[in-house]
């Protein structure tokens, strides 16, 4: 099926929720020491519902018209429930941690379970057109959204630190439900190049699988689990990154093959640099600061793999 300018939910290229978000987000980070300082891991975290979630969602419904699927009323009901969501996150955001700051993170959960329908949905009716991270993906953004809602509550499993709740939910939005969306647009580019098809297809997997692992390591203090989680996720954003040098190499536009190479070398980056904080740390020597590591890892992820990769693909499923 094709898609032009003309389709419905894809013009403009960049949704307006999307644009205001990024003014919103801009516009939130509080100084040092407040309870949302610039590049805290709360502050990338709220890039994602503000941003990178409008942009997600517009790719999923552009991809699932383009395979010929079912219009998902639930996938809608989340696209118009998002900036409502978004907005009351910026609020639970900058209020103290607890019941109230929780209270308001709840819409955002609605939002998720919302896009986690269109996924159920589409795993029991075995819709063979649609690739397996589309259906995959919503699943990530539910289970994101929980870890959200307790990092608001001040809850959490008790090996868990605070920080580590936060960790938690900024994972499986962005390399769960991100990393999903992203795999899904670039095997869609890939038609012609069955093997690189099918390393975009690995990375879906790698990442599908990494996350639990990475996930149950932590929870239960088991730490081949952790090592294999880490090891799959680095595998599927280097293999990410490849296959979208690939997409960005055949793009006709300048300006999409730049979003597109800065999203593939921030995955590779992000690897990178969290090789050398691991590597650093079983050498018993910080080479690089826990508040470094994080702003530096999370604003590649954020910024640059998901946001950058969105909206480049965003621009193909426009024009190629």
């Amino acid at each position: 099926m094709e898609l032009t300018a003309n389709t419905p939910f894809l013009r403009p290229a960049v949704p307006p929720a999307a644009v205001a978000g990024a003014a919103a987000w801009l516009a939130t980070p509080l100084p040092a020491g407040s309870r949302l300082p610039a590049w805290s891991i709360e502050h990338l975290l709220l890039l994602f519902p503000l941003v990178a979630a409008p942009l997600a969602l517009a790719v999923v419904a552009a991809l699932r018209h383009e395979a010929g699927a079912a219009t998902s009323g639930s996938l809608e009901l989340a696209r118009r429930l998002q900036p409502i969501a978004a907005a009351l996150l910026v609020l639970s955001f900058v209020s103290p941690t607890g019941r109230g700051a929780g209270a308001l993170a709840l819409p955002w959960l609605g939002v998720a379970v919302a896009s986690a329908g269109s996924g159920v949905s589409d795993a029991v009716r075995r819709r063979s057109a649609l690739p397996a991270a589309l259906v995959a993906a919503p699943l990530f953004l539910a289970v994101g959204a929980v870890w959200l809602v307790l990092a608001r509550l001040g809850a959490g499993p008790r090996s868990y630190s605070p920080a580590m709740v936060s960790l938690a939910a900024a994972h499986f939005h962005f390399v769960g439900f991100a990393t999903q969306v992203l795999a899904a647009a670039t095997q869609r580019r890939l038609a012609a190049s069955p093997r690189l098809r099918a390393l975009c297809r690995a990375a879906s997997a790698a990442a599908l699988a990494g996350l639990p692992l990475l996930a149950a390591g932590k929870a239960l203090a088991l730490p081949f689990a952790r090592i294999a989680g880490v090891g799959a996720v680095a595998v599927a954003l280097l293999a990410l990154s490849v296959t979208t040098t690939s997409v960005a190499r055949a793009a006709r536009r300048a300006s999409t093959r730049a979003l597109l190479v800065a999203s593939a070398v921030s995955g590779a980056a992000a690897v990178g640099l969290a090789a050398g904080y691991g590597a650093g740390e079983l050498a018993g020597r910080e080479w690089i600061g826990l508040g470094t590591m994080t702003a530096a890892h999370g604003a590649l992820m954020a910024l640059g793999f998901t946001v950058c990769g969105l909206v480049a693909h965003l621009r193909l499923l426009r024009a190629p």
